[in-house]
């Protein structure tokens, strides 16, 4: 029905929104119109009119198509037509639709085989089948007008039931046809028998609706092709359900087969056995899409530097991602403690390893996956860090060690906020530096919002004999909620201290400032 009410539209031109678009006549285009008609008469003759072009078909883009001299002598040269009827047809085509002038100039630029195109056997079929989806029909224009190779787009009503059934609405189905561009459009029709084989396998719809949307041009591949890559991934043992089948597809459409063995052959120069080649790929499906290059680079580090094993590596992939100046180097320990195991027992070493593991999965989970905070820090400023947490407030490089994985972003805490949070607690509350070792995220906290009043109230209860500093703990008072804070150690002490809530609202005011003016 929708269809059949679309071809009507079409064929008499009665839709109010389109007509609205369609412009007058002007003295310009009546001109352009005797123009096309003596041009017929010539047929294929070169057109002399204007000195600036001496080709029909770019004289045809220009005083037709509205095209610029530059455009119409670009499209030109990949492209020439034989006479002005069929042009004329997709032409009057495109004004039926409702297409501006400026519209049309623009479809013809992006897609000039169009003007090749049969109006009534091409054209008009793929538009009334656009049109069926039911969406606005403002929405089908512009999808046209936006990607005009939709138009050119074989057995096109295949791949529009396959998207239907995929996103369900008609809206989404043009969005998701928006996405690609003309070389992608190019190869629409092997969606469909894609989409199929992956049904075919058992792959959820929505599965397969996020494959289309983030690698689209991979489920594009020729069929043939297609059905390789993924009985080779499913041979494998990944599994359809999951996001690493998808990630592995990928991985082989972007490394040929050589490729592919020298990849593999360099791991094994690396220490790796075939079971920990294929657990790699299993785990990290994209580490074969890495460059040589950088894998030399940061295995060279890790493993003949750092004196990494190479099961290390293998068993946390995601380190080759990385940018080895910015993330591997300033993420590894020190060379001299490494350099200090290298006489223990193969326990401590194995202990060692395993640390090390921890810290970059901590480090990737605390990171958000794809963001990278630790782009944000270079080698200096790390080092710099680091011997301030070491020499101007004694932590040892285990404490160091131990504070980095529990919190990996305390490094990107700014030197300023770490200095008046250390001074403030370890000099003036005399808390000990190994307790914000072992609870770093305190530095993540307001020194004036939230550390220096909670902790001047807990000095003035101990002041006034209140509490015994044995009675709390600094982490517990730092990190608990507001409400909980409040009820915990003012409210409770209103009745001995009356002017204890009016005390702690004095947020920007330091302890001992406080305590004076309570005094």
């Amino acid at each position: 029905m929708l269809a059949f009410i679309a071809k009507k539209l079409f064929r008499s031109s009665v839709d109010k929104a389109a007509l609205t678009r369609v412009q007058k006549p002007s003295k310009t285009t009546l001109k352009l119109k005797a123009f096309v008609s003596s041009v017929a008469i010539q047929s294929t003759t070169p057109l002399q009119s204007d000195p600036k072009v001496d080709d029909f078909t770019a004289s045809y883009l220009i005083h037709s198509c509205g095209l610029q001299i530059d455009a119409a002598r670009r499209v030109s040269s990949n492209f020439q037509l034989q006479s002005v009827d069929q042009p004329d047809q997709a032409l009057n085509f495109f004004k039926r639709c409702g297409f501006t002038d400026y519209e049309i100039s623009t479809i013809v630029r992006r897609q000039p085989t169009l003007l090749l195109a049969d109006a009534d056997v091409i054209l008009q079929p793929q538009f009334e089948l656009l049109a069926s989806l039911g969406a606005p029909l403002s929405n089908v224009l512009r999808l046209i007008h936006d990607c005009p190779g939709i138009l050119n787009v074989e057995n096109l009503d295949a791949v529009l039931d396959t998207l239907k059934r995929l996103t369900r609405r008609g809206e989404e189905v043009l969005n998701v046809l928006a996405r690609f561009d003309g070389l992608s459009l190019s190869m629409m029709s092997n969606l469909a028998p894609n989409v199929a084989f992956l049904r075919d396998i058992r792959m959820p719809d929505s599965s397969v609706f996020d494959f289309l949307m983030e690698n689209g041009n991979v489920l594009l591949t020729v069929p043939e092709r297609f059905k390789e890559m993924a009985d080779r991934v499913l041979e494998m043992g990944f599994d359809p359900k999951e996001s690493s089948f998808v990630e592995a597809i990928c991985t082989f459409a972007g490394v040929d087969g050589e490729t592919w063995e020298l990849r593999v052959e360099r791991f094994k120069k690396w220490g790796w056995s075939d079971k920990e080649c294929d657990m790699a790929f299993r785990t990290e499906p994209r580490l074969m899409l890495v460059s040589d290059k950088k894998i030399d680079r940061a295995m060279d580090y890790l493993v003949t530097y750092m004196g990494v094993k190479p099961s290390v590596v293998a068993g946390c992939l995601n380190i080759l991602e990385y940018n080895l100046d910015k993330r591997i180097i300033p993420l590894c320990p020190v060379r001299e403690f490494v350099d200090a195991l290298s006489d223990t027992p193969d326990r401590l070493r194995d202990k060692y390893d395993r640390a090390l593991t921890k810290m970059f999965k901590t480090e990737k989970q605390h990171s958000g996956g794809s963001s990278k905070p630790f782009d944000a820090i270079s080698v200096e400023a790390w080092e710099r860090k680091v011997d301030s947490f070491k020499k101007r407030w004694g932590w040892s490089h285990r404490e160091f060690l131990m504070a980095f994985r529990n919190h990996p972003r305390m490094m990107l805490v700014s030197q300023k906020k770490i200095d008046g949070i250390m001074e403030f607690l370890v000099n003036k509350m005399g808390v000990d530096a190994s307790v914000v070792a072992e609870h770093p995220n305190i530095l993540k906290y307001s020194l004036e919002r939230r550390i220096t009043p909670r902790c001047s109230v807990i000095e003035l209860l101990m002041s006034q004999g209140v509490v015994e500093r044995k009675d709390h703990n600094i982490y517990y008072v730092l990190r608990i909620s507001e409400e909980t804070f409040v009820e915990a150690f003012v409210k409770k002490y209103q009745k001995i201290l009356p002017k204890l809530m009016d005390f702690y609202s004095q947020k920007q005011l330091t302890g001992d400032a406080v305590i004076h003016r309570l005094g």
